[in-house]
């Protein structure tokens, strides 16, 4: 008697090691996602084998995934990937094993042999499927059958997995290979046992305790082997729970996990992830849906792949070509600004400029840069009361607004231009103009060539003159004489509205652009200042598409009367503090602002294209009619 229980007990710690061996190599595989307790791993565990215990279909792993996501505050679709992992792993382990014990001489059945083959080629298929375009397709196909809860679910799923896979370290392979081999050693040994204590088939008793449920097998307890099977499999499962309560220190605590369990199962709440890049459903779909269906690019793959231990709230990007969001990691909300390509050197150069400008002027800090492979980004601090100039602006009475305004032109001329630089030779300022406008618009040209050349002209309704005549006129040895202003130095280069950020108690700059302007002429600023408030950039910006029809362009004119005051206001303070003379050259620099804004607006924003090139043939026609009675056109 006292030999059999010894057995029996021998048998049952060799099964709860192997439980708690399970719950070890689950948290390997989730170590570098996810923060836990290991009561969570040994909590989902549980639950997880007592439902295979009371519920047939063996359906134990999906109460394990639910428990785990919401014990841990971690996604179900993970969860479920890391599942499936582990089960690759036990059927390449039981696979050995079978065998080991068939070179052996072991007697194993053929449908044992067969199910863990049809098995592992299940596997195999599914882990080659996530590196084979083809397969991402057909995987992305089969997603899209479904409502756009299970699409997205699926497509996790498959993500998380390629994922882990390809993350997975050599030292983690090698833990998770060895603690897999004595796991299955000890549920072996337990079961031989086992089988040794009932006199029963080791084949046999492995199936009447895995593939049936206390409903079939336990249901009516009419024999001493029928109470030594149920012991066997609810033992550890006892040990579990006096762990938990020991861990948990409060009783009812227990209780309460129970209780949550079926809450979990039947509420249908959403789990948290913190491991998710994206917060908005809408943009992990849209991003996996790229990524299966191969046209993902693949530097924002990168950087997505990168970055996941940040979440991306929202995206609060202006108009430029790098992208700005708000975003979080560790409960800390920060800005951060990226750029791919192309635009990486600007990006750099306007981190750079934020940096040396610091101690000088009120700019954005900057608290770290990162550079990855195809792409660059650097992150600044989330202030809660800062807002953009355009929403002050459209907030606050005009008086406030001027005085805004003016504070902060006489801090840039107090502070930046004073960076003296040199003076611009006729040279420098003829590859200005040559490279910045009359370049540009051969690019303008041949996109609207519809409208280019076209004498009558009509915008929202009005006559205009084609940029072709005018610029016939308004030759390069014309426009020369028009710069006046040629003390070159330290430059903002991006003034807009946009890229000033207002505060209860003061302001900043953002976004600066003083690279590649060949001409660093404080006078570019002051351009840049009216190509926000002349028409209303930021407003373009948003405006829905502009209307094409053969004798003109339509769209709708959203400036301000806040932006019409403050554009007097500048052009007021130019004369004021310089002359006529330097307020035609600043309208001069808008020209040119829009000319190097169209070839971008076409390339990455052809849809609205159209509106800026509106804007510009106003602007040009009425710079024309400023200066066609002066000495400057004669």
């Amino acid at each position: 008697m006292i030999y059999n229980i010894s057995l029996f007990i021998c048998s049952v710690c060799l099964l709860l090691l192997g439980h708690l061996m399970r719950a070890s190599r689950w948290s390997i595989i989730l170590s570098r996602y996810v923060k836990t307790s290991n009561t969570n791993y040994i909590v989902s565990i549980l639950f997880g084998y007592i439902a295979n215990l009371v519920f047939m279909f063996r359906i134990g792993d999906i109460f394990r995934a639910y428990i785990f996501s919401r014990t841990a505050h971690f996604d179900l679709a993970f969860t479920f990937s890391s599942l499936f992992l582990e089960r690759i792993i036990d059927i390449c382990i039981l696979g050995v094993f079978c065998l080991i014990f068939f070179l052996c001489g072991v007697n194993l059945s053929g449908w044992l042999a067969l199910k863990y083959l049809a098995l592992f080629l299940i596997a195999f298929i599914i882990i080659i499927s996530l590196y084979n375009k083809h397969s991402k397709k057909i995987i992305l196909s089969l997603a899209d059958i479904f409502n756009d809860d299970i699409k997205i679910f699926i497509l996790k799923f498959f993500w998380y997995l390629e994922n882990i896979l390809t993350y997975l370290i050599k030292p983690e392979v090698y833990k998770l290979i060895i603690i897999s081999i004595f796991m299955w050693l000890n549920y072996i040994g337990s079961l031989v046992i086992l089988s040794y204590l009932l006199k029963i088939n080791p084949l046999t008793i492995t199936s009447q305790i895995y593939d049936y449920t206390v409903v079939d097998s336990f249901l009516m307890v009419n024999s001493y082997q029928d109470l030594i099977m149920l012991l066997y499999i609810v033992c550890p499962m006892l040990v579990m729970i006096f762990y938990i309560y020991l861990k948990k220190t409060n009783p009812f605590k227990i209780i309460t996990t129970l209780q949550n369990a079926s809450t979990v199962i039947f509420s249908g709440s959403k789990e948290y992830s913190p491991h998710c890049f994206f917060s908005r459903k809408e943009d992990y779909t849209d991003f996996l849906t790229h990524y299966y269906y191969g046209t993902i690019n693949e530097s924002f793959l990168n950087y997505v792949k990168k970055n996941k231990s940040t979440i991306n709230l929202s995206e609060i990007s202006g108009g430029s070509g790098a992208k700005t969001y708000l975003m979080q990691r560790k409960g800390e909300i920060f800005i951060r600004k990226i750029a791919f390509g192309e635009q990486i050197n600007t990006l750099n150069h306007q981190y750079t400029w934020l940096y040396e400008q610091a101690k000088k002027l009120p700019v954005a800090k900057i608290l770290n840069q990162t550079s990855g492979d195809g792409y660059y980004f650097y992150e600044m601090p989330y202030v809660d009361d800062a807002i953009s100039m355009y929403h002050y602006v459209h907030t606050n009475s005009n008086s406030k607004n001027i005085y805004l305004l003016k504070d902060i032109l006489a801090s840039l001329e107090q502070n930046l231009y004073v960076q003296v630089q040199g003076t611009a030779s006729q040279a420098l300022i003829t590859d200005y103009l040559q490279k910045k406008l009359f370049n540009n618009n051969a690019k303008i040209s041949k996109a609207f060539a519809t409208y280019w050349d076209q004498e009558d002209l009509f915008i929202n309704g009005d006559k205009f003159h084609s940029p072709s005549k005018i610029f016939n006129e308004l030759d390069l040895d014309k426009l020369l004489n028009v710069i006046k202003f040629k003390t070159l130095s330290r430059i903002h280069g991006d003034l807009t509205i946009e890229n000033i950020i207002t505060m209860r108690k003061g302001w900043y700059l953002i976004d600066s652009a003083d690279q590649g302007n060949i001409l660093s002429s404080k006078m570019l600023d002051y351009g840049k200042l009216f190509q926000s408030l002349h028409y209303g950039y930021e407003a373009l910006n948003s405006t829905s598409n502009c209307n094409e029809t053969n004798n003109g362009l339509f769209f709708s004119d959203n400036k301000s009367l806040q932006y019409t005051e403050l554009f007097k206001f500048v052009c007021e303070y130019i004369v004021d503090n310089y002359d006529e003379d330097i307020l035609m050259e600043v309208f001069l620099h808008e020209i040119i602002c829009y000319a190097r804004l169209l070839p971008y607006k076409i390339r990455l924003f052809p849809e609205k294209a159209s509106i800026f090139f509106a804007v510009y043939v106003i602007i040009i026609n009425k710079f024309y009619l400023r200066f066609k009675t002066t000495y400057y056109i004669k």
